[in-house]
């Protein structure tokens, strides 16, 4: 009879162990995955996660507390976390389909279908490309944001040759990871293997050229005739992810399932200046939500220091007890010194020419209207043709031009205009460049808060009006 009661107390302990939670909102099999780690803007660095719960829908209403990442040892400071669904992080999404002879009919017309289906999910200012395969690649479409010309594009496929798989796979990742916006994909559909001998590039070569692109991609493989192994090396190589339809019928849900997890996806802004520049090491993304606990992980490379400019070369010390060293050290000293005084001259002349970056960045004195560094930057007349800044404070109304290809603003030395009312030890500033007749803004701070019309900005397309907070600073975006 004890044995029975220790039994029967096992086993609930056990089935305790197993039964679901009856807390609300509670998650059951929270999943992580790591998209993308970008590093343009190192030391901060950002990295895209998507995350499903255990039903394979996203989620989307994860607080910026319920994100860690470590490095070993080490946690980063998360300096940002904006959900996609509800900030304006625009993506470049590369559609790529196979156009080959077996997809002609049904399987091509559901593909088209499924493939508008997933452009009109995205949002106003994403962006898409159509690639499509068969003998070889083409763009059918460049990078656009008008979704008649998307539509147009994708109606006007036909089927017909061979495959060209390993062209298509390395042709769209090259394209992607060509497009500026903070987001970028690659939604791949095939219903077979490379055939035909026609590509340029191997098994291999394809399968490198998607790691080295470090662009997430989702693989659509259709029907039972498609190369599985080689769909699932790719998705081990890079950050990509196969997906299998066994009917041209369900392509429209799964592309609709695709296009969902790219607009609730999260974009995070990590501060790594502690690491060692150059280094390869590991990425831990920790994420906790409703009492459920996922964990991704994902490489992460420094871009190594820039190398110093080349000085003057060190001379040779003459080796000791020399005689022969010490009467060619008394032959050349004349020369030597010629050429300390060149130096010197020289470097006089280029100190007195133009000005120089100060070892330590230098604030200017809340008194002092405007320091403007390297380049030097005129104020905009209003009706100058360019969109600009306005400076909004009681004291100064400069005007910033965006005439030029980028401006960079903010407080420390190394910013085009040098904002005025800086504190000591600022470091905010952010990136505004022009792209296809739009403006958009990159806040390039490792510290401190950049905002847009109060919102933390970390990747903004600048409209008519937006305010510009930049620490202690305000500014006008305006479009002439």
């Amino acid at each position: 009879m004890r044995a029975l009661l220790v039994i029967a107390f096992l086993a609930a302990i056990l089935f305790s162990s197993f039964a679901p939670s009856s807390a609300a909102g509670q998650t059951a099999g929270l999943q992580a995955r790591v998209e993308a780690v970008t590093t343009d803007t190192a030391p901060t660095i950002g990295v895209t996660v998507t995350i499903l719960d255990g039903a394979g829908r996203p989620v989307a209403d994860i607080p910026a507390s319920g994100f860690q990442a470590q490095v070993g040892a080490r946690t980063l400071p998360l300096l940002a976390a904006a959900n996609s669904a509800g900030q304006d992080i625009p993506i470049a999404t590369v559609l790529v389909f196979d156009v080959s002879g077996s997809m002609q009919g049904q399987p091509l017309s559901q593909a088209k279908a499924a493939g508008k289906a997933l452009v009109e999910q995205l949002g106003p200012r994403d962006e898409v490309a159509i690639l499509a395969f068969a003998d070889a690649v083409a763009t059918v479409q460049s990078f656009t944001s008008d979704r008649a010309l998307l539509t147009q594009a994708i109606d006007g496929l036909v089927s017909g040759g061979n495959t060209a798989l390993y062209d298509a796979v390395a042709g769209s990742v090259g394209l992607a990871a060509q497009s500026p916006l903070p987001r970028r994909t690659v939604v791949l559909l095939s219903d077979g293997q490379n055939f035909g001998n026609t590509g340029t590039v191997n098994r291999a070569g394809s399968i490198e050229a998607m790691r080295a692109a470090g662009v997430p991609v989702f693989l659509v493989g259709l029907g039972n005739l498609v190369d599985q192994a080689y769909l699932q090396e790719l998705a081990a190589a890079g950050s990509g992810q196969l997906m299998l339809a066994p009917q041209p019928q369900a392509l429209t849900a799964l592309y609709q399932d695709i296009g969902a997890i790219l607009r609730r996806q999260y974009v995070l802004s990590l501060d790594a200046g502690s690491l060692a520049a150059g280094g390869t090491s590991v990425l831990r993304i920790t994420v906790s939500h409703a009492g459920s606990l996922a964990v991704a992980e994902a490489s992460l490379r420094l871009p190594a220091p820039a190398a110093p400019p080349p000085d003057a070369a060190p001379s040779a010390p003459a080796p000791e007890g020399s005689g022969e060293g010490t009467s060619t050290l008394l032959l050349f000293a004349p020369a030597a010194a010629a050429g300390a005084v060149l130096l010197a001259a020289i470097f006089w002349w280029r100190r007195h020419r133009r000005p120089q970056a100060p070892a330590e960045p230098e604030q200017p004195s809340r008194s002092q209207p405007q320091a403007i560094l390297r380049p030097p930057l005129e104020a905009a007349p209003p009706d100058s043709g360019a969109a600009s800044l306005h400076l909004m404070t009681p004291t100064n109304g400069a005007v910033y031009s965006l005439a030029q290809a980028g401006l960079t603003l903010g407080f420390t030395y190394d910013c085009d205009v040098h904002l005025p009312h800086g504190d000591d030890g600022r470091r905010e500033r952010v990136r505004i460049w022009r792209r296809e007749g739009r403006y958009m803004l990159h806040n390039l701070s490792p510290i401190g808060t950049v905002t847009i019309a109060g919102r933390r900005a970390v990747w903004v397309v600048l409209e008519d009006g937006d305010e510009i907070q930049i620490g202690p600073c305000s500014l006008r975006f305006r479009l002439p």
